[in-house]
């Protein structure tokens, strides 16, 4: 194998463990939408961008209740 061969395997295995690390930081899942009947926009707008109510709901670490989603 050439010096430049060697290269790209290391730059896609870096790529390919970087991507594979990244995905694992997702916390956000489309179950909690189905358990609160909620859509995922009320706290997304473009991902990972967050609505008002999305801020408030993660600063105060993730309460869901009646007062969470009256916009306080």
């Amino acid at each position: 194998m050439d010096a430049t061969r060697i290269k790209w395997v290391i730059l896609f295995t870096g790529l390919g463990i970087l991507f594979l690390v990244r995905t694992q930081n997702v916390l956000a899942v489309p179950s909690f939408a189905r358990q609160t009947g909620m859509s995922c926009n009320v706290c997304h707008t473009n991902w990972p961008q967050l609505t008002p109510f999305g801020r408030t709901f993660k600063i105060d670490g993730y309460p869901f209740s009646k007062e969470s989603t009256s916009g306080r």
